[in-house]
């Protein structure tokens, strides 16, 4: 069994850690609490339930509404918002064997294209929030001791710029040629971490075989 060391030099390193079967004995609330402190949203319960939609039948402005049953492309959640959680725990409480969590390096984005030409290129949420449309930076630093945010999401953001125009493509075509790592949430305490700073994630369509998937969410503010 990991320990919550471990897995926090993991993710600070690779920008992820998996650990197979992780505390089946825990329900998904105390597994996450043990990895780190909860990040409680509003809006959001401390720990969400992912279960596969179709498009009629999930909330209209969610991905499952957008995208159903389909694969969801990469992105980095709440990248609409003005400061997303840091990290996101999925943990599988139902698993499915034909269905894969994608994970991808943004740092290969800041590499290529340039912290001052993303930092520059300003989105904006795609829907007004509470707040109104505000202006938000593709890349950040929202706090110099914590590291660098990327944020991505074709589907939530819109480009406010013309620098965030050229980058939306840019980064579109540098997440088309990438080959991205693949973690399969498929028996109970399958759990994934990930930097929701640093690294994309999607997910592969669902078949008529992984209807009854059940992937547990939470949002850590800070690892153990």
């Amino acid at each position: 069994m990991a320990s919550a060391e471990a897995i926090r030099d993991s993710v600070h390193r690779d920008g992820y850690a998996f650990i197979a079967e992780f505390h089946v004995e825990h329900e998904a609330l105390e597994a996450f609490e043990s990895i780190g402190k909860i990040d409680v949203l509003e809006g959001f319960a401390s720990v969400q339930s992912l279960t596969p939609k179709s498009e009629t039948s999930a909330t209209p402005n969610t991905y499952s509404g957008n995208y159903g049953l389909g694969e969801f492309p990469f992105h980095t959640d709440l990248a609409h918002w003005s400061l997303p959680p840091r990290y996101v725990v999925l943990r599988c409480e139902v698993g499915a064997s034909s269905v894969s969590t994608r994970v991808l390096d943004g740092a290969c984005v800041i590499d290529s294209l340039g912290e001052e030409f993303l930092y520059r290129s300003l989105v904006t949420p795609r829907r007004p929030t509470q707040y109104g449309y505000q202006l938000l930076r593709v890349f950040d630093k929202p706090n110099q001791d914590d590291g660098s945010l990327l944020r991505w999401d074709s589907l939530y953001l819109r480009a406010a710029n013309k620098a965030a125009v050229k980058a939306i493509d840019q980064i579109a075509q540098l997440i088309a040629c990438s080959t991205p790592l693949e973690f399969l949430l498929r028996s109970r305490g399958d759990t994934l971490i990930v930097d929701n700073w640093r690294m994309l994630h999607g997910r592969s369509s669902i078949g008529a075989d992984s209807i009854s998937r059940n992937v547990q969410r939470a949002y850590l503010s800070e690892l153990k």
